[in-house]
């Protein structure tokens, strides 16, 4: 395909297939409207690379309809940097398996809005490895919901940076499993603030080793 303005309409996009759309240069899908982006289905998604997406500005990445964002693989999603992941509404986010999310770079996965990461469910959580999670900022941990935050490993927890453990709000450490609280380092402890520790549960102090209480001052 030619790498100019590209004119087809929504109803010629319809017919075309992922294979097509693979054959598009990344310019080309660059110099899409918003408009013929919002039409593009999940069939035409499977055929995306990375090196499009990455060619996407961050106006059409939220054009991007559920269905079609389903279809991204995994490999398309490295494509992704930290402008188009701000850029993606809540529904976009919600719409995001685990796989998905744990295809993006630690450099598109600092860009989540504090509102994008409200929505985001147990199970897509379970999908962010330890080098995404250490990236997240404290207002971003702060965000996620007790109830999903709670389904994450003890790995996963114990990977948050100083700076992410400073944000854990009052109803995450109280969800917390005793495992969870045992899987923390002494300096993500000792980062905690005393309002925080008081929000612990007795239970999930249980197992605490005597240099894990101390820590906890």
């Amino acid at each position: 395909f030619p790498s100019h303005d590209i004119k087809f309409t929504s109803a010629q996009l319809a017919g075309l297939d992922g294979g097509a759309m693979a054959g598009l240069s990344p310019e080309a899908l660059g110099s899409m409207k918003s408009t013929q982006v919002g039409a593009f289905t999940s069939s035409h998604a499977l055929g995306f690379v990375s090196a499009q997406l990455r060619a996407l500005s961050s106006e059409q990445v939220a054009a991007f309809g559920v269905s079609a964002l389903r279809g991204l693989s995994s490999g398309a999603l490295v494509g992704l940097g930290s402008l188009q992941i701000s850029a993606l509404k809540s529904e976009q986010v919600e719409a995001l398996s685990s796989v998905q999310l744990a295809a993006l770079t630690t450099g598109a996965v600092v860009g989540f809005d504090v509102a994008d990461l409200e929505v985001l469910g147990s199970r897509q959580l379970i999908g962010f490895g330890s080098g995404q999670l250490r990236v997240l900022r404290g207002e971003q941990v702060g965000a996620l919901r007790p109830e999903a935050f709670v389904a994450m490993s003890d790995k996963q927890i114990g990977a948050l940076s100083l700076d992410g453990v400073k944000g854990l709000a009052a109803g995450q450490l109280g969800a917390m499993r005793s495992t969870q609280v045992v899987g923390l380092t002494t300096a993500q402890l000792v980062g905690l603030g005393s309002e925080q520790v008081g929000a612990l549960g007795s239970g999930a102090l249980r197992g605490l080793s005597t240099v894990q209480l101390r820590a906890l001052g």
